[in-house]
């Protein structure tokens, strides 16, 4: 099983979430249980995060538990995907990258890879 994981922040772009982590579960719909993606998401803080349009999101863990290395590690964008909001964000991800296989953003959240 291949892990998928998303770092959240608050203000979020809920689409850049959702619209990548839906491709991996419709995928999962069709691929033999021994190939599934397990998706997990990841915040940066406790308790639900909002995303721009006002929906609160609960991660599956926070930054400080985060620590496997991930098939696949995404950072969304959306209004907040500036990385002096979010200071613990930039130095996990520098530790989280070199141990995922493969790391990349949506959109904007190229600003928080920094």
């Amino acid at each position: 099983m291949k892990t998928v994981a998303m770092a959240l922040f608050p203000d979020f772009l809920l689409l850049d979430m959702a619209g990548p982590l839906e491709v991996f579960s419709i995928a999962n719909r069709y691929l033999p249980a021994s190939e599934h993606y397990r998706i997990l998401t990841i915040g940066t803080e406790p308790g639900p995060l909002r995303a721009s349009n006002g929906v609160h999101v609960h991660a599956d863990l926070q930054l400080a538990h985060a620590d496997e290395a991930y098939d696949l590690l995404l950072v969304p964008g959306g209004p907040g995907a500036y990385n002096e909001c979010h200071p613990a964000l930039l130095p996990w991800l520098r530790a989280a990258a070199p141990r995922a296989r493969r790391f990349g953003s949506i959109c904007t959240g190229a600003f928080v890879l920094g």
